[in-house]
């Protein structure tokens, strides 16, 4: 077995990479590794729409469980930002999503977060898969334990995401503002994780896109850049909308469209954020980033 980690986890195509059997082994060289360290002994696990999502995840809490961690286990699928911010939140040691992000429908994966709720690092996830290859080359079997049993024994606990992570959200923006505004709004959940989020946050007033679980992405890859959001564009174009909102698989990227129809990236939006933090806010101090965010955020902090 050869399976080689990525962006903050590892992906690979259902059935044929990403088996049962595979996600087993890869969750035993997590606890394997995860044992040496001293974070919580608690660990938050969500799931995208994918095919089997909540089955694989079901299979990684298992494994967590036998190895003696305490899994709080999403009651449906959810964004990854929610599992990132639970698993700081709520003291956990690490989060686990299976999920494929923005990948074609007949992929899977899973995301690891680290203790303050980032993406793993290469530093995070390189003993894992080394770890990994140790145990298939001694023939260690994984550990498994019956949810029901993992119950009884105080280690499964299940959570609701779009309760506690809804009102985390309400807490970050002027809901009342956005409703007294009469904006008319369109969002596009790409058949994600982001179905009903956005209905849930600013409560009424938002028309959903592919809100509905659709494991084939009706074909389109789930990514929300502009080709793949003609429908949201032709509702914000012609059906008299203020602004369009779209997520990926697991919604943790965005897309957005202004009233016309025209697409607007996320290094724009980050942009704007950052203008109206400082202008409309009147917030200072200092701005972080991420390398692969634009150039513009640096250019609009010199200016500031």
């Amino acid at each position: 077995m050869s399976i080689k980690f990525g962006t903050d986890g590892w992906r690979g195509l259902i059935a044929r990479d990403f088996t049962f059997e595979n996600v087993e082994h890869v969750i035993q060289a997590f606890c394997d590794v995860f044992q040496t360290r001293s974070e919580p002994d608690k660990i938050f696990l969500g799931y995208d729409r994918r095919f089997l999502s909540r089955q694989f995840a079901e299979t990684v809490a298992s494994v967590l469980c036998a190895n003696g961690l305490e899994v709080h286990f999403a009651k449906q699928y959810c964004p990854t930002p929610c599992i990132s911010w639970m698993t700081k939140a709520f003291n956990g040691g690490a989060g686990v999503m299976v999920t494929a992000s923005h990948n074609p429908f007949d992929w899977n994966g899973i995301k690891f977060k680290e203790a303050d709720g980032s993406s793993a690092s290469s530093d995070y996830t390189n003993p894992i898969e080394a770890q990994l290859q140790k145990n298939n080359a001694q023939g260690k079997t994984p550990l498994k334990l019956d949810l029901k049993q993992a119950q009884k024994q105080g280690l499964f606990h299940e959570f609701d995401p779009m309760d506690l992570y809804v009102k985390q959200l309400q807490s970050f923006v002027d809901v009342t503002s956005i409703r007294n505004a009469g904006w008319h709004i369109v969002s596009d959940a790409m058949h994600g994780s982001g179905g009903g989020y956005f209905q849930a946050v600013l409560l009424d007033g938002v028309k959903e896109l592919h809100g509905d679980s659709n494991p084939s992405f009706q074909g389109i890859q789930p990514e929300p850049i502009a080709k793949n959001l003609e429908e949201l564009a032709e509702a914000v174009a012609h059906e008299g909308i203020d602004i369009g909102l779209a997520t990926d698989g697991d919604a943790d990227r965005i897309g957005t469209m202004d009233e016309t129809g025209r697409f607007i990236d996320s290094h724009h939006l980050f942009a704007l954020i950052l203008q109206h933090l400082v202008e409309d806010r009147e917030l200072t101090g200092d701005v972080v980033k991420t390398v692969s965010t634009t150039q513009m955020i640096d250019a609009l902090c010199k200016q500031y």
